[in-house]
């Protein structure tokens, strides 16, 4: 993924997210939000990753690719690092 945010700065990829294994177990990702994350397939178009910070689950993302494949729609709940909440509904189209 690569574009910007709405402030207008870049969206750069995560490179803990490079290598992801569907197996449902929790996976070291060195954030300062998380810090192992559990990726599961769901369906051929939607894929879930839980997020944990000391083994307690802080956020959880679903991510759908549209059947047509032009559009991924990314929804995150949980808490950052500082406690705050986060619910975040992204929408992205491929170029």
């Amino acid at each position: 993924m690569q574009g910007t945010d709405a402030s207008g700065k870049p969206i750069n990829p995560d490179m803990n997210n490079l290598a992801i294994n569907f197996d449902g177990n929790d996976h070291p990702t060195a954030n300062e939000n998380y810090d192992t994350t559990a990726w599961k397939r769901i369906d051929a178009n939607t894929y879930e990753a839980i997020r944990k910070k000391a083994g307690k689950i802080v956020l959880t993302s679903t991510n759908v690719v549209s059947k047509d494949g032009k559009t991924m729609t990314i929804t995150t709940k949980g808490v950052n690092a500082d406690g705050q909440s986060i619910n975040n509904v992204r929408v992205y189209d491929r170029q």
